[in-house]
C-alpha cells in the first residue's frame, strides 16, 4: 500500500521540489498552500505522514493540527 503524505508549505516553489521528490520515491503526495487549507486536507484524506512548515501559518487550525 502507498503511504499518503501531506505537505503544506506556503512557498509555491519550495512546496513543489519536496511534493517531486516525494512522488520520485512512490508516495502519494498531496499539497496545501497554508494551514487552514492543509487542516481541511488532512481531516478529509488522512494522510499517513504531514510535512508541516508550522513557524510560517498562525492560523487557529495549524495549532490543532501540530
Amino acid at each position: 500500500m502507498v503511504k499518503r503524505i501531506l505537505v503544506v508549505e506556503d512557498t509555491a516553489n519550495i512546496r513543489q521540489i519536496i511534493c517531486h521528490v516525494l512522488r520520485q520515491q512512490g508516495y502519494e503526495v498531496l499539497e496545501a498552500a497554508d494551514g487552514d487549507a492543509g487542516y481541511d486536507v488532512a481531516v478529509s484524506a488522512r494522510p499517513d505522514l504531514l510535512v508541516l512548515d508550522a513557524m510560517r501559518f498562525p492560523e487557529a487550525k495549524t495549532k490543532r493540527a501540530a
